[in-house]
């Protein structure tokens, strides 16, 4: 665009007096519409580099939404972490609960046969001194 504008500027720049005769074909253009062609191209260019801006711009928000892909990966994924996190520590509470509950239960039966044999071993002692006071 802008060799183009060069070009144009070098050779169509040239005012001449009404009733030249040109030696080449040509373009001729009236100084009006030469000035709205000159006006027309330099806003071509500042479009092209906005256009050119706009094209980056784009570039970018697109590299971002690809990280928010990817931020979205890994937050599923993380999230089916802790929950996987979570079902272990479930278990591992659910089988201290059990364990806890057994030992209570061989708590309570060391205790009852620690009774048991304590009573027994009355009755056996109170059975002996019957005897050998009966025998005696």
């Amino acid at each position: 665009m802008i060799l183009m504008t060069l070009l144009f500027s070098s050779f169509a720049g040239d005012i001449k007096e009404k009733g030249f005769v040109l030696e080449k074909d040509s373009y001729v253009f009236t100084i009006e519409e030469a000035e709205r062609l000159k006006a027309r191209i330099v806003e071509l260019e500042a479009k092209e580099l906005e256009l050119d801006y706009y094209k980056k711009l784009n570039k970018v928000n697109e590299q971002t939404i690809d990280l928010y892909k990817i931020n979205e990966d890994l937050f599923k994924k993380q999230i089916e972490n802790q929950k996987l996190i979570s079902d272990i520590n479930d278990d591992i509470i659910q089988k201290y609960n059990d364990s806890k509950k057994y030992n209570d239960f061989k708590t309570a039966g060391y205790f009852s046969l620690g009774v048991i044999v304590t009573i027994g071993s009355f009755i056996i002692a109170d059975s002996i001194s019957d005897s050998y006071i009966s025998n005696n």
